[in-house]
């Protein structure tokens, strides 16, 4: 079948007229340059500006954690710093809510351990520097989440962490 898998949008604003055809990434990327030929500033406060993009995350992660029903399972190193595996396991509780596999968006404490293999007290005694450098914040219910600020330092760190594949 002609065209299986391929996107067609046409767009219209004022008097400017565009067609685009390809993947969805192509379309969506050639319609973010339509709109920025419009309106020029807006590639100057793209660049400024940080705002988690969900499919540069799963593609920056998808080595190091799998989303399952659970919760997050990190895909690591076994010394894995408890500060990396902590903001690694709320991204992706991030990421898996966002995808609406899951149905929160923070975790507990207790969870944090559980799902990371620290040791409770350990992971219990990094959360207040996380939540001074504003990596984490802490929401309702006393769980933690990753702020866009600890999105940003697990993408920057995220090439570093080598994975060995568990069993």
């Amino acid at each position: 079948m002609e065209g299986q898998g391929e996107l067609k949008v046409t767009v219209e604003f004022g008097g400017n007229r565009a067609e685009f055809r390809g993947s969805p990434n192509d379309v969506f990327f050639l319609f973010l340059k339509f709109i920025e030929n419009l309106y020029p500033n807006l590639s100057v406060i793209r660049e400024i500006t940080f705002e988690p993009d969900l499919m540069a995350i799963i593609e920056a992660l998808k080595e190091l954690l799998k989303i399952a029903p659970e919760g997050p399972i990190l895909m690591k190193a076994p010394d894995l710093a408890t500060d990396d595996a902590i903001c690694l396991l709320l991204t992706g509780q991030y990421v898996g809510f966002r995808l609406r596999k899951l149905s929160k968006d923070s975790l507990s404490s207790n969870d944090l351990a559980r799902l990371s293999g620290k040791a409770s007290k350990t992971v219990v005694n990094r959360l207040p520097h996380l939540l001074r450098k504003g990596f984490l914040e802490k929401g309702e219910g006393g769980e933690y989440k990753i702020t866009s600020l600890g999105i940003k330092r697990v993408l920057e760190i995220a090439s570093t962490i080598k994975v060995i594949p568990k069993a």
